[in-house]
């Protein structure tokens, strides 16, 4: 007879194999997902970005144009015009010049970035600027507003033996207070009228010549000698100009229009 035989069971816990995480549609595993989306925004914010903005920095600093502004002030004394010249750059000047019919015009330098100049005369002005980059811009404007020339001068004879005399002068304006004339024979005569609204003057003219003198209000003088012709009764006159700064009635002798 065979004997049974008692095979005991343990009661412990069944080990199991490990389950692997499951997949949906294809998806990686939410660690290893993980991980790349922070290599990514690592390699964006560290690399990527700084890329993109150092060369639009070197772009900016390569291709800059530097920009100024000329402001020409109105001149009071009809001598002198004042300039200001400002500088909107980042980037620093490496050189400012300006010219003046080729001729260099002194700068000083200013609070916020400005320059100021005066010049003496009149004509075309150059302004280059240049920047650290080697960008350069070029203004170029006129001065226009410096009194520079003598007062015209025109006549048309008068009644009762008188010359009328006119000027023009569209700057500073003549100075009345300077006007005289001279005879043949070397006498002085002022005039007998002055008419500042028509910019004329009435001289006694009962000889054969008239030196008319005038200045301008900074000083350009003129002069006209007008000889007359008593039997055609035509008055002839020869204009000319000189500068202050020069002795006696020395001139160009440019003609002046006559009016009869």
């Amino acid at each position: 007879m065979m004997s049974e035989q008692a095979i005991p069971v343990s009661r412990g816990k069944t080990r199991r194999k490990p389950e692997e995480p499951r997949r949906h549609n294809g998806e990686r595993p939410a660690k290893k997902k993980n991980t790349l989306r922070g290599s990514f925004k690592s390699l964006l914010v560290f690399y990527i970005l700084p890329f993109i903005l150092i060369n639009i920095l070197i772009f900016f600093a390569v291709t800059t144009i530097p920009k100024i502004d000329l402001t020409i002030e109105d001149t009071t004394d009809y001598k002198t015009v004042d300039l200001v010249i400002k500088k909107h750059a980042l980037l620093p000047l490496r050189s400012l010049r300006v010219t003046l019919e080729n001729e260099p015009v002194p700068l000083k330098k200013g609070r916020d970035q400005s320059y100021s100049a005066q010049v003496t005369k009149n004509g075309t002005l150059e302004i280059v600027a240049v920047s650290i980059n080697g960008m350069s811009t070029t203004i170029y404007d006129y001065i226009g507003s410096i009194d520079d020339a003598p007062p015209v001068i025109f006549a048309e004879l008068g009644e009762e033996d008188t010359v009328i005399v006119s000027f023009e002068d569209a700057l500073s304006g003549i100075d009345y207070n300077s006007l005289y004339a001279i005879d043949n024979k070397g006498k002085k005569i002022d005039p007998l009228s002055i008419d500042r609204a028509e910019d004329s003057v009435v001289f006694r003219f009962d000889t054969a010549t008239l030196e008319v003198h005038v200045l301008d209000n900074v000083g350009n003088q003129a002069l006209a000698t007008f000889n007359q012709e008593i039997e055609g009764e035509e008055l002839n006159a020869l204009a000319s100009s000189v500068p202050e700064s020069e002795a006696g009635f020395q001139s160009q002798n440019t003609e002046n229009e006559t009016r009869r």
